[in-house]
C-alpha cells in the first residue's frame, strides 16, 4: 500500500496553487483529484474527507505570508 506523506501533500498544493495563479484551471483541477484520490487512499478517508483535508493544505499555504530579509 502507497502511503502520501506531508511532502507529497506539500508538492500537490504547490502544484495546485502555482497553476491556479497561472491561470491553468484544467491542470489545478487534476492536481486537486488526484491529490485527493491519494489522501483517500492512504488515510482510509472517505472522498469527501480527504477534499476537506486537501483544500484545508490549501488555505494553510495561502495563508502562510513570506518574509523578505534584506
Amino acid at each position: 500500500m502507497r502511503t502520501t506523506t506531508r511532502p507529497d501533500i506539500d508538492s500537490a498544493v504547490s502544484e495546485y496553487t502555482d497553476a491556479v495563479e497561472a491561470g491553468l484551471v484544467h491542470i489545478a483541477d487534476a492536481v486537486r483529484r488526484h491529490a485527493t484520490l491519494d489522501i483517500a487512499a492512504s488515510a482510509g478517508l472517505p472522498s469527501a474527507e480527504a477534499e476537506e483535508a486537501f483544500e484545508r493544505a490549501v488555505e494553510a499555504r495561502s495563508s502562510v505570508v513570506p518574509i523578505d530579509v534584506a
